[in-house]
């Protein structure tokens, strides 16, 4: 926002003198496996949180993107970057804003205390830092935090961003995750298997979750309803849609009602990834599913050439996509009942969709 809190004062007043909003965004919060884990932890996925370790690797070797020396100039002087450094403080008050906010995101508590050990040799690394969030006295667990910045000199990191990433690890009550990719996605690191995007670790269990196979599916539904909306109009997407959510719905109550006396309404269901505790996720997959459908069901008995690059037909395909849902909700529910509801829902939307192509459900 400004290098000092008088900056941020002048700020401020002058926006309420000329009554002018005034906002400050961070971008970070954004980057889909940050998003990703709080969602996360925002269904309990770990339980409270109750402390943070940000881990930077800052490679000196070079293999980011090209940024001219004169442009990282004034992060070096302690009048334009801020931080009371006479080396000036590119990574721990500049960059390092963006980890603190991270650190204020996932606990949402007020920081008591801060204590650093910050080198300035040639540059504000390494560095250390650790803080005490305001807890109670007599909490069971205060919450801590700590953060560390490292420079390998020699390290070569290939990136499409900065020659850097950042490691986050979260601890709750009820488990412990790791962000692999908190900021860099792109690099090496992170194009790898080794380095899923967030790791979870609960009732003795590994959880991976891999954002690379999302970021395709994304691209792949935005040509997949461009292609509708071209060839029917966006009316028709937005209702097709719709009414695709709608039987998915239908097909999530119905499961909930058949499982109400293992596991009561009021009770939010534990499914791995998460809590399935209302019919939005019904509502939202089957739509998706709704709209793959009705793509296919015109090519049922020749070869699929909408958006798959192999020799399919229509039918075969519609085959597969219903056999994945229902392999892997009858296969999971060895372990529980309620996994059914995560998987089968959709199913409904493929009905809808197919009662929209066969009778022309939209007009009627």
């Amino acid at each position: 926002m400004a290098n000092t809190i008088e900056e941020c004062d002048k700020m401020i007043n002058a926006c309420k003198e000329n009554n002018i909003k005034l906002k400050v965004y961070e971008n970070f919060t954004f980057y889909p496996p940050i998003m990703k884990a709080k969602q996360l932890i925002q269904e309990g996925v770990i339980g409270e949180v109750n402390s943070i370790h940000i881990k930077t690797l800052e490679a000196g070797g070079g293999g980011g993107w090209k940024v001219p020396p004169s442009a990282w100039k004034w992060r070096y002087d302690a009048k334009t970057c801020g931080g009371g450094l006479e080396v000036g403080s590119p990574c721990v008050f500049d960059d390092g804003f963006h980890k603190f906010w991270l650190a204020l995101h996932f606990i949402e508590e007020k920081i008591d205390k801060v204590y650093s050990w910050i080198d300035r040799k040639v540059m504000d690394l390494p560095a250390y830092l650790m803080w005490r969030y305001q807890t109670p006295e007599d909490a069971l667990v205060h919450k801590y935090g700590t953060m560390e910045y490292n420079q390998l000199p020699d390290m070569y990191l290939p990136s499409s961003y900065y020659a850097e990433d950042d490691f986050i690890s979260l601890t709750g009550s009820k488990g412990a995750m790791w962000i692999n990719q908190a900021t860099a996605g792109g690099n090496v690191m992170s194009d790898s298997e080794i380095f899923p995007a967030i790791v979870i670790f609960r009732d003795g269990k590994l959880t991976f979750i891999n954002l690379f196979f999302l970021f395709f599916m994304l691209f792949f539904l935005y040509f997949m309803a461009r292609n509708i909306e071209f060839s029917y109009g966006p009316s028709f997407l937005i209702k097709l849609f719709i009414i695709s959510g709608l039987f998915s719905a239908l097909f999530y109550i119905l499961l909930r009602l058949s499982l109400l006396g293992i596991y009561p309404l009021n009770e939010p269901i534990w499914v791995g990834d998460g809590y399935i505790s209302g019919v939005y996720v019904g509502l939202a997959w089957g739509g998706i599913y709704g709209l793959i459908s009705y793509i296919i069901f015109p090519m049922m008995r020749r070869e699929v050439r909408a958006f798959i690059p192999m020799r399919m037909s229509g039918r075969s395909f519609l085959i597969i996509l219903v056999s994945i849902r229902l392999i892997f909700g009858l296969w999971y529910a060895f372990s529980g009942l309620f996994y059914l509801l995560t998987y089968l829902p959709e199913l409904g939307g493929i009905l809808g969709s197919y009662l929209v192509y066969k009778y022309n459900f939209i007009k009627r």
